[in-house]
């Protein structure tokens, strides 16, 4: 909305072409930092305004968003952070080189909930964060929320909250927090480790059901 829905933003159109087989129109957009409320999150733990900017795709016949990415500007080396990117497509890698916002992962509920939810329920989870740090060590963020549970063919509303730990994964350091004070949502923080890191199926969390909010 903060793009396309306002008067922050300007656009280049810059051609037709072809994404994975399919047609779409290509543009560039930018938002000065006078105009901008994109907030980055610094390895220090403090939140920097900044311009942003990149391209975007769009389906040519209907015009639907194809694929968004957000690339922050004028971060410096001293501020934590030297690039921030965030990308919204119709993707199913879990590579963090490819993964991106929007992103729906198929998972699994291993553990059964009371007598509702079957040990075994599949589960989809939707990527709503993934973030590359450069400074002062590689380090990646991806949080990601429980959506859509059915058992039986009838929807199962669930309403969980992170189990918060700590790893240590092939030589990478992984934290788990919940995002704030929100409901059905995990960031995994993997520090000391490569840009084109790979969450491998079968990667466990755990949850703890709570009251809907």
């Amino acid at each position: 909305m903060t793009i396309f829905g306002g008067r922050a933003a300007t656009f280049a159109y810059k051609g037709e072409k072809s994404l994975k087989g399919r047609r779409v129109v290509e543009f560039t957009y930018e938002v000065p930092l006078e105009k901008s409320q994109y907030l980055v999150y610094t390895a220090e733990h403090h939140h920097i305004r900044t311009a942003y900017g990149d391209e975007f795709h769009a389906d040519a016949g209907t015009f639907d968003l194809v694929r968004l990415v957000v690339q922050s500007r004028g971060l410096k080396p001293g501020d934590g952070a030297c690039q921030d990117t965030t990308t919204v497509a119709f993707s199913s890698d879990i590579s963090s080189a490819s993964a991106a916002a929007g992103d729906r992962i198929p998972c699994r509920i291993l553990n059964p909930i009371g007598d509702v939810v079957p040990a075994g329920t599949p589960l989809t989870c939707r990527l709503i964060r993934v973030q590359h740090f450069d400074l002062p060590s590689p380090s990646l963020t991806v949080a990601f929320e429980l959506q859509d549970l059915s058992v039986r063919g009838l929807p199962v509303r669930l309403s969980a909250a992170a189990g918060t730990e700590g790893h240590s994964l092939a030589g990478a350091v992984l934290n788990i927090h919940r995002a704030n004070e929100r409901t059905n949502v995990a960031v995994l923080e993997f520090s000391k480790t490569r840009r084109d890191h790979t969450i491998k199926s079968g990667f466990k969390t755990s949850w703890v059901t709570v009251p809907p909010r």
